[in-house]
């Protein structure tokens, strides 16, 4: 049972505009949702009050959306859901919305859909697939977002081959970098070196190993295969 009559109830009909009002807690979700977000508050009607909760310094972005208010709400313990909490109920008692978004995967806010149900207000959540079943099923509806496509990571690359006089001063320079008194170096660390600082490849080098580009080379390198692990060292 509704605690009051409303000033108007939410009508679904295309011939009468509803007033929606947005709250989102920043420090929840990332600003790359915000256009499914809004999207989803238009089909209930005019989202002509939007706000996002919590600490600027831990919402980066969103202040940079049009149309978006950002509420500092400091660096306290759940000061950003305590701010969104008392907004929420700040206008369900000035009685000018007809709907509510609560844009959140945290289950904390299902004590605030109930209470906002209970004053007659429909009350859409919208959340990751994460967001936990108790304030899924608090809300009058629930609304998944879309999971936000990965960043590819950043790969260094090299060219399919290269100048093979660089490969050679890079060979060298490892070689005494790694040899020990005599001079070898074990060629498995000789080729992750040439890899982690100079970013050559063996097949940059124009080999599927880095064992067979220094047999490949005999005339500077000598090959000792029979150890283990195999090593190589200057020719003279």
């Amino acid at each position: 049972m509704c605690l009051f009559v409303p000033k108007k109830v939410l009508i679904m009909d295309d011939s009468i505009e509803n007033t929606v009002a947005v709250l989102i807690d920043g420090e929840n979700l990332s600003h790359e949702y915000f256009g499914q977000i809004n999207s989803i508050a238009k089909n209930l009607g005019t989202p002509n009050y939007i706000r996002v909760f919590g600490n600027v310094k831990r919402i980066p972005k969103w202040d940079e959306i049009p149309g978006v208010r950002t509420v500092h709400t400091g660096t306290g313990k759940n000061s950003a859901d305590i701010a969104l909490v008392i907004a929420a109920v700040d206008l369900v008692h000035s009685r000018r919305f007809d709907a509510f978004v609560l844009a959140t995967s945290d289950q904390d806010y299902a004590h605030l859909a109930i209470r906002l149900r209970e004053n007659c207000k429909k009350i859409i959540g919208v959340g990751e697939r994460k967001t936990p079943e108790n304030f899924r099923k608090s809300c009058s509806s629930f609304n998944f977002l879309q999971d936000l496509p990965k960043p590819n990571p950043v790969i260094p690359t090299t060219p399919l081959t290269l100048d093979k006089s660089r490969v050679h001063n890079v060979v060298v320079a490892s070689i005494n970098a790694l040899s020990d008194p005599q001079g070898w170096a074990e060629i498995a660390p000789l080729g992750s070196l040439v890899w982690t600082k100079h970013k050559i490849s063996k097949k940059a080098a124009g080999q599927t190993s880095w064992s067979k580009f220094l047999v490949a080379h005999s005339d500077r390198y000598q090959v000792d295969s029979k150890t283990s692990p195999p090593r190589v060292k200057l020719k003279k």
